[in-house]
Order: C-alpha cells, then sequence, then structure tokens
C-alpha cells in the first residue's frame, strides 16, 4: 500500500470523527439550551404563585445576570496577561543582528589591537 493512500485514509478517519464529534457537541449543545428553557419556564411559573409575575420575572434575570458575572469573571480572570514593556536590547533582537553585532565587535577589537600605539 502506498504511503499516499495510508496517509490518505488516515486523515479521512481523523476527519470523520472530528465531524461526528463536532456533530454530536451541537446536539448536545441544542439539548442544553432546551432544558435551560423549560427551567427558567418551571422557575417562573413557580415563582408566580409566591411573588407574581413581574418579580418572578425579575427574580429569574438576576439569576441570570450573577451568572453570566461569573462567567465574566472567569474569563477576566483568565484571560492573557499583557507582557512587560519590551526593552530595546541586544538580546531581544533578532539572531542575525546579535551574530552581526558580536562580528562588528569583533573587528572593532581586531583593528584596534592592531595600531600602532603612539608612545612608540
Amino acid at each position: 500500500m502506498p504511503l499516499e493512500d495510508i496517509i490518505t485514509s488516515t486523515v479521512s478517519r481523523l476527519m470523520q470523527r472530528v465531524i461526528r464529534r463536532g456533530i454530536a457537541m451541537a446536539v448536545f449543545a441544542l439539548f442544553v439550551l432546551i432544558a435551560l428553557y423549560h427551567l427558567t419556564v418551571a422557575g417562573t411559573v413557580a415563582l408566580e404563585e409566591l411573588y407574581g409575575p413581574l418579580y418572578a420575572r425579575l427574580i429569574i434575570v438576576a439569576a441570570y445576570v450573577v451568572l453570566a458575572a461569573g462567567a465574566f469573571t472567569y474569563l477576566f480572570a483568565t484571560r492573557a496577561k499583557p507582557r512587560a514593556a519590551k526593552r530595546a536590547s541586544v538580546s531581544r533582537a533578532p539572531k542575525d543582528v546579535q551574530i552581526a553585532a558580536l562580528l562588528e565587535s569583533i573587528l572593532v577589537g581586531y583593528t584596534t589591537g592592531r595600531r600602532k600605539s603612539r608612545h612608540s
């Protein structure tokens, strides 16, 4: 079996698995949203008997606001932290700039060492 056929069949199987998992995740998310909707309706009906229709809806909204604030706090706490201000130094320069600076310093040292001293 040629190598191309092996790679093609392996990638094909992996992609089919990824597609099936993606469809399963979408169906799962749909059912979670449906369950959340029915939970909200049931909670509203139960709270309407105790507090009336207006306050029941306000309580449900407050619960969702608290959940959203918790999710926002989590996302804010786990965000990518900005890096410290970058300093312009040779160590942060690309490799070719570092090599060029090293060669330049070697050449300057060599030419300085080869000069005849004024005192001789």
